[in-house]
């Protein structure tokens, strides 16, 4: 994607996924990577962890769909397992 920056649909449909399994798909991985580290996530308004947070930030738009960018410690992380192109 560029900028690294994608819609919940937008990377839900290149992994051939439902939107709502792709966020859940990111946000387990935040989970996963703030339970391997002494990170805590960000809370949401209700309190809860914002888990999805962890690996992208949303961007603003003037579209009714949020657009995520991934962050760049998640970027740089996915190149040194040799997962992603630099």
């Amino acid at each position: 994607m560029p900028d690294r920056t994608a819609s919940i649909k937008e990377i839900a449909g290149a992994g051939s996924l439902s939107p709502a399994k792709a966020a859940r798909v990111y946000a387990q991985a935040g989970e996963i990577i703030c339970g391997c580290s002494e990170y805590d996530p960000p809370q949401t308004q209700s309190g809860k962890p914002d888990w999805l947070t962890i690996v992208a930030h949303a961007v603003e738009t003037e579209g009714a769909a949020n657009r995520w960018r991934l962050n760049d410690s998640f970027v740089r992380a996915w190149e040194s397992l040799g997962l992603a192109d630099s």
